[in-house]
């Protein structure tokens, strides 16, 4: 008998960073699928993370954040 798991799902939360994008490139390349949310998402967040066994948070940086000197 054969056994076909089903792969690991995994949301990110703030797919438009670059972190973000990368995170799910990587990830896929490594058999995971990834479901992608925008930093502020809108919807029902029980149906966003719907199929999701893991949930990351990305860092963000804002426009208006400078680093210290």
């Amino acid at each position: 008998m054969e056994y076909h798991s089903q792969p690991t799902t995994i949301a990110i939360l703030g797919c438009d960073t670059v972190v973000g994008r990368s995170l799910s490139v990587l990830l896929e390349d490594s058999s995971y699928q990834t479901t992608l949310l925008d930093s502020y998402p809108t919807g029902v967040v029980d149906e966003l993370l719907d199929g999701a066994h893991l949930l990351l948070l990305t860092p963000r940086v804002d426009q208006g954040y400078a680093r210290p000197s």
